[in-house]
């Protein structure tokens, strides 16, 4: 339905293919720089899933969802830089349209850090909910 009326873009995630873990986001951030100013352009609208939402002007952030998949401490590959980029993510998500995560554990995470247009869409069972069916 959306198709003539929407242009979809993709951008490379290059943290994905990056051959060496050792600092594969900050490259990843490095690379995406120069092709997420070219996408700042009035009437864009952007759904989003990574740190490189720090490299958005205030102006993107406002129409952007964000999906939250997770966060994991244990998985930087960044470190010690990553943990302060995750603190500033979370530091921006409320200028965002909306923030999307996957469970209510999520929701609670991003509303006990200020954000507080956060949606879940479910992507595994919610077991209190499942409890409650069972009874």
């Amino acid at each position: 339905m959306t198709a003539e009326h929407v242009r979809w873009h993709t951008v490379p995630d290059h943290k994905r293919v990056d051959p060496v873990r050792r600092w594969r986001k900050i490259r990843h951030l490095q690379q995406l720089t120069p092709v997420l100013r070219t996408l700042d352009r009035p009437g864009a609208c952007f759904v989003w899933d990574d740190l490189s939402l720090l490299l958005f002007s205030p102006a993107m952030r406002a129409r952007t969802v964000f999906i939250l998949h997770h966060y994991e401490p244990l998985q930087h590959d960044s470190a010690p830089l990553e943990a302060v980029l995750w603190q500033q993510l979370f530091a921006v998500l409320p200028e965002c349209a909306a923030v999307v995560c996957v469970a209510p554990f999520w929701a609670d995470f991003l509303q006990r850090r200020g954000v507080d247009n956060v949606h879940v869409i479910y992507n595994a069972f919610d077991l209190d909910e499942m409890d409650h069916t069972r009874s």
